[in-house]
């Protein structure tokens, strides 16, 4: 019996923590629907001031920002070595 009693307070703080998951999470829901109505409610507003002749590109119209990045080149490290190399054939020694 006495096994059993001390497993009890165990699952009463389990519980608590599940409960007050249980809050936080309605908390962030709650928060997150309130942002999406503020969302809705901004592009409302601004479809309003627009006027209703207005219409959205399609996504295949828009440009691509996408665009490969050239490859390093060591530019300072060739140039130091190119003057190294004529350096070390010039005639001229010190």
């Amino acid at each position: 019996m006495r096994a059993t009693s001390k497993k009890v307070p165990d699952f009463k703080s389990l519980k608590k923590a599940v409960k007050q998951a249980n809050v936080q999470r309605e908390r962030e829901e709650q928060a997150r629907r309130a942002a999406e109505r503020q969302a809705m409610s901004d592009r409302d507003l601004f479809l309003q001031s627009i006027g209703k002749d207005v219409v959205r590109l399609d996504a295949s119209d828009r440009a691509s920002t996408v665009s490969e990045r050239p490859k390093p080149v060591p530019v300072q490290r060739i140039a130091d070595e190119k003057r190294v190399l004529e350096e070390s054939l010039s005639d001229e020694f010190s």
